[in-house]
């Protein structure tokens, strides 16, 4: 009776050690070609981006057409930082420009900064100097995939959310003429210093996965992607205008 225990037992260790275990290797070594595969195509498109300015409906199904080639179904988050520099006038308590006293929008008293006073709420303000703050907007892939899904005669300018500005492409004046025959379709269209980034999770749960749980006997039970990446950049052309 222990021989044929002990058989049993060395039947299962070599199906294990034979088997399950170059299968096992297999399967991992498919899931790191395929998170390879995911890398190189997302940087390929981050790099489009920043050296573009802008992300099109074209750009964004070729990276969705060439990311289900890995195997995998992924949660795809992009996130774009505008930033908008507003000219303000500050105010400093002597020349020195040591103390700020106060700070005034530039619009409004644009014609005070030129008589190179402005009086507030009673008090009068000099040593004035024209300066910028600087605003974020933050828009995540919902607004951008909106966009993205406008006719090619729409354009986003990324500033604010109700800014939508409808425009033929083709009357456009724009370099290399990108958008003269509208072959890009819906473009979403950042400033030159603006942050883009993106973040890939695969969602399926890969056959390397199951297999592990199986030799683990389900110790691992929270599913753990097998393709994560966070690619980001600073846009360094506007290459629409």
């Amino acid at each position: 009776m222990e021989e044929n225990v002990q058989r049993i037992f060395s039947i299962m260790i070599a199906v294990l050690v034979f088997f399950l275990l170059p299968m096992y290797v297999a399967f991992e070594k498919k899931d790191d070609i395929a998170y390879a595969l995911a890398v190189r195509i997302t940087s390929e498109l981050t790099e489009n981006i920043r050296n573009n300015g802008y992300i099109s409906k074209k750009m964004f199904d070729s990276y969705i057409s060439k990311m289900a080639t890995t195997g995998n179904t992924y949660e795809i988050n992009m996130e774009h930082k505008s930033y908008r520099y507003n000219p303000v006038i500050c105010a400093y308590s002597d020349s020195t420009l040591s103390t700020l006293t106060g700070t005034f929008e530039y619009e409004i008293y644009k014609l005070n900064y030129l008589a190179g006073t402005i009086t507030y709420a009673g008090n009068t303000y000099g040593n004035l100097v024209l300066s910028y703050v600087r605003n974020e907007e933050v828009y995540t892939e919902d607004k951008i995939l909106d966009v993205l899904s406008k006719t090619s005669s729409v354009i986003y300018t990324g500033m604010t959310d109700a800014m939508y500005r409808t425009t033929l492409l083709s009357t456009i004046s724009l370099e290399s003429n990108l958008y003269s025959s509208g072959a890009l379709g819906a473009v979403y269209p950042m400033n030159k210093g603006d942050d883009f980034s993106i973040r890939v999770t695969n969602t399926n749960t890969t056959t390397a996965e199951i297999f592990f749980n199986t030799l683990t006997l389900g110790m691992v039970s929270e599913h753990l992607p097998r393709v994560y990446i966070n690619y980001g950049c600073t846009i360094q052309s506007e290459k629409y205008r």
